[in-house]
């Protein structure tokens, strides 16, 4: 396999499993399951020669992917109660039918009028008496809702 990152993938198409092992061997992988299948052989040896030509992930985004695949895998993190992500102690602010809501984030949810809240949609709610996504309704992007590093709020 020779040329650009592109053409060595493409190569891939046209080995059988056998072919397949014997190259990821030649890159150094390790053993793997006799039982994967041809598919997941091409991604993977195309996984790692683009790691190889264009670099990996950093430490921290492993980190992270590895911690939200076990959390998925959890029951408990469901049970959980919500803990945001924005910065505490970022002040969100809503005009809502000429009333202006504030909204204070806390470490373990969120401060209405002098109530604390778990989510933003029981706020959202009580604010509009109907239901409504807590986020949308103050204008938080799905982004600063999975960037624990980044503070949103006026």
């Amino acid at each position: 396999m020779t040329d650009t990152i592109e053409t060595q993938i493409q190569a891939l198409q046209a080995l059988d499993n056998p072919a397949l092992r014997t190259y990821w061997k030649s890159l150094g992988g390790p053993q793997l399951h006799t039982r994967l299948n041809r598919d997941f052989l091409i991604r993977l040896i195309a996984k790692h020669l683009q790691e190889k030509t264009y670099g990996g992930l950093d430490k921290a985004t492993k980190k992270r992917l590895q911690r939200l695949a076990l959390e998925s895998l959890s029951p408990a993190v469901k049970s959980r109660p919500a803990i945001s992500p924005i910065k505490p102690g970022t002040r969100l602010i809503r005009q809502w039918k000429g009333n202006s809501h504030e909204v204070i984030v806390g470490n373990k949810g969120f401060t209405y009028r002098g109530q604390p809240y778990r989510t933003l949609s029981v706020i959202a709610r009580q604010i509009t008496g109907t239901q409504w996504s807590g986020p949308r309704f103050f204008g938080i992007s799905q982004a600063a809702l999975t960037k624990p590093d980044t503070a949103h709020g006026r």
